[in-house]
């Protein structure tokens, strides 16, 4: 029996498509890609257990609610990139789907599970919200990003079939604008547009647990990431460094004249994209990265678990973040590579 667990949980962690990082097949990998997406996962942990909050505020302005704010419109970006590509070659999507589906069905479910068996009382007194959240979001809100995906991808793929991609990357520019002014922009605009405009907004917040989840966010970023690869734009250095710029003039402005700790600012359009960009023109240095993908996937599904039980003992800010990051980057490191291990020895036993 546990042998069987055993390989329906290694094969779950080893779906050709990652929730942060998916496996390119018949290509040749890009280890800066994969280098800054490992890079991005710590970003996450960093959000999540607010690094540097206890420092100081200007820091923890910049880089914990600036800096890391570039992690999830990358991974969307990437994931727009390489499944374009699956679609454009014709490859089957439906396997694709469905393979994610599963794996965030599994995490969530354990996610669920504990944190009933942790707080009993509140998931009783409201059953419904309960499941509602851990079958959007996770039980602590922190899987959105793969029911976001899920849904965008679905979405694009009739149009994709067809290689049009500006319909959904209009929607979604419109939709991450709308969005916008419930989040970062928010002080700016609600007493300006009216009330109805709140109710619809603020309607699909609760049914997706933030104006960053459900399609506001991916729809946009995963077409972005299509439209590189269809049109393959030149990479410019003076470019991305005038972004970077705005960006961080945008997030000063927002976050000491408007709202602290915003997720959806309007140079993340520009700036997540031109990085991509980047990572494709420096393709880097190769070497052996064929294990990133797993070691990203679990850094960013395991890490809340110790995010909290840290928090719960009243360990917060920075002092969080490093225990968090030296336990479970480098425990995910070594399992990832006993699983390319075990799947290279399959092969070639196979």
């Amino acid at each position: 029996m546990g042998i069987y667990v055993n390989t329906f949980f290694e094969r779950m962690i080893t779906l050709e498509l990652c929730l942060i990082s998916n496996i390119i097949l018949d290509m040749r990998r890009n280890t800066t890609i994969d280098v800054f997406k490992m890079i991005c996962a710590v970003l996450v942990i960093a959000i999540h257990s607010d690094l540097f909050i206890d420092v100081n505020d200007l820091l923890y302005l910049n880089f914990t609610n600036g800096i890391a704010r570039i992690a999830v419109p990358f991974f969307f970006v990437v994931s727009g990139y390489f499944f374009y590509d699956r679609v454009v070659r014709e490859r089957p999507v439906r396997p694709y789907l469905l393979k994610i589906l599963i794996f965030f069905l599994c995490f969530t479910l354990v996610d669920g599970l504990t944190y009933f068996l942790l707080n009993p009382e509140s998931v009783l007194a409201d059953v419904w919200d309960f499941l509602h959240m851990v079958f959007l979001s996770g039980a602590r809100l922190k899987y959105w990003y793969m029911t976001s995906l899920l849904l965008a991808l679905v979405i694009v793929i009739p149009f994709w079939k067809k290689k049009l991609i500006w319909p959904c990357l209009v929607a979604g520019i419109l939709l991450y604008i709308v969005m916008m002014t419930s989040d970062s922009y928010f002080v700016l605009f609600h007493n300006v547009l009216p009330g109805k405009f709140y109710e619809t907004v603020f309607t699909y917040c609760n049914v997706f647990h933030g104006p960053q989840a459900g399609i506001s966010s991916s729809l946009m970023f995963v077409s972005l990431g299509a439209l590189i690869h269809k049109y393959k734009p030149v990479y410019r250095t003076g470019l991305l460094i005038l972004v970077s710029v705005l960006f961080f003039a945008e997030l000063n402005v927002v976050q000491h004249t408007y709202f602290y700790g915003g997720r959806m600012y309007l140079m993340l359009i520009f700036l997540a994209p031109m990085i991509f960009m980047y990572c494709l023109e420096h393709p880097g240095k190769e070497f052996d990265t064929s294990y990133f993908s797993d070691w990203c996937l679990l850094v960013y599904m395991t890490h809340h678990y110790v995010v909290y039980a840290l928090m719960d003992i009243g360990i917060t800010g920075s002092l969080n973040f490093l225990i968090t990051a030296i336990t479970i980057v480098p425990l995910n490191y070594f399992i990832a590579r006993m699983i390319r291990d075990r799947k290279k020895k399959k092969q070639v036993t196979a």
